[in-house]
Parts: C-alpha cells; structure tokens; sequence
C-alpha cells in the first residue's frame, strides 16, 4: 500500500482534545494497531492489508503525530 492509497483511506473524528485522524479496513473482531513516538499510522500499512480480510483493523495516528491534529 503506498502513502497515497494509505491517506485516500484516512478518516477523522472531533473529540474536545482535537481532531484524530486513523485508518480502517476490514470487517469482523477488532484489531487496533498503536505507533510509538516518532511515528504515525503508516507504520502498520502492511498488517493493514494483511489482517483485514478476519479482522477490523484500525490504525489511529496519536495526538501531535501524522494527521491528528491538536489545539495550540
């Protein structure tokens, strides 16, 4: 999967803290993919695509990180 078909996929969500940004694929029992520091969602594109046909797979990007986006 490349950058471009990873973010074509991205959706968001307001919550009070800001905007989380994460990708979803697949249906079924949820899988949820958590990043480190220093990295964002497009870390897990492999299992993404792996995963997705016996699992939900859900890769948020963490708060200051990829395309979530936080208030100043």
């Amino acid at each position: 999967m490349t950058q471009a078909e990873f973010d074509a996929t991205r959706q968001r969500v307001i919550v009070p803290e800001g905007t989380i940004s994460y990708v979803e694929k697949g249906e079924g029992p949820v899988a949820l993919f958590i990043h480190g520091l220093m990295v964002n969602s497009y870390l897990w594109r492999h299992q993404l695509v792996g995963l997705s046909d016996i699992r939900r797979c859900i890769a948020p990007d963490l708060l200051a990180h990829g395309h979530t986006d936080t208030p100043l």
